[in-house]
Order: C-alpha cells, then structure tokens, then sequence
C-alpha cells in the first residue's frame, strides 16, 4: 500500500509542474471535453489528429441540458500545437493522453 501511495505522490507533483505539455491523440468528444479543463488548469495541451485543419486553437465545450438541449454552461480551452505528424508534439510531451 505504501508503494502505491508514494507512485501517487511523486505523479501528482509532476503534474503540477510549471509548464507541464498534455499531448492529446485523437479528436472526438472526449478529446474536446479534455482541453478545456486541462487548459483551466494552466497545462500546455497540443493536440495530435488525422484531421488538423478541422480543429481550431480555441476550444469550446458547451454543457447542456438532457432535457432540452438549453445551453447551461459554456468551458473554453486553448490549444497550443495541432499536428497530424507525431514528431511535431509527442517529443515535447510531459503526459500523452489517448482518447479513441
């Protein structure tokens, strides 16, 4: 249980790093619900997709309601590089996140 706690640790610090860069593969929703909130959280985020001329540098994710669709909230993330060649993002990277 120790051993758990201190891999816990030592990660946690890492990710509070200054100047830590998230690298996310791929470009669905969960890519777009991510950037947001990573970006919130002051990370460099770099995006790696087959299709980087469908994506912009400034994210929105709407939050809205099941019910009706109504518009609650409204999350807005930065990215800083959007690539389709790996060497352009992955060799920068502290953390890759895979999102297919």
């Amino acid at each position: 249980m120790e051993r758990n706690f201190q891999y816990f640790r030592k990660v946690t610090i890492f990710m509070h790093c200054e100047k830590t860069t998230v690298t996310i593969v791929g470009g669905g929703a969960s890519a777009h619900t991510l950037i947001p909130m990573l970006s919130a959280a002051k990370y460099d985020v770099n995006l790696l997709t087959r299709k980087p001329d469908r994506w912009s540098k400034q994210v929105e994710l709407l939050y809205q309601s099941a019910d009706d669709g109504e518009v609650l909230e409204k999350f807005h993330g930065q990215l800083s590089k959007i690539s389709s060649d790996p060497e352009d993002v992955i060799g920068e990277s502290d953390v890759i996140i895979l999102c297919m």
